[in-house]
């Protein structure tokens, strides 16, 4: 929806469809309990942060600040509940 909001048209449907895509694949890649690339607890949190931030910022673009928040917020609190390595899909 931000990538519509941005850019408009079919432009945009395929730019929002390509972002969703990059972050599934990274996600899958690198961050989900069933990951194909192991990284260093400290890697994937860094990881995690700069996904949800570059998601924040894509959303806080077209004025959809408040789910940019919202999306900030959450992650926050997971990474908050995780408190820890142990915690982190270890």
């Amino acid at each position: 929806m931000a990538a519509v909001r941005l850019i408009g048209g079919a432009g945009g449907w395929v730019l929002g469809l390509l972002a969703t895509a990059a972050a599934t694949v990274v996600w899958g890649l690198l961050l989900s309990p069933r990951r194909r690339i192991r990284l260093p607890v400290t890697a994937r949190v860094a990881t995690e942060l700069a996904l949800f931030a570059a998601a924040a910022l894509l959303l806080a673009g077209p004025g959809l600040g408040t789910a940019a928040l919202v999306l900030v917020v959450a992650e926050l609190m997971v990474l908050a509940l995780q408190q820890g390595p142990d915690q982190h899909a270890v």
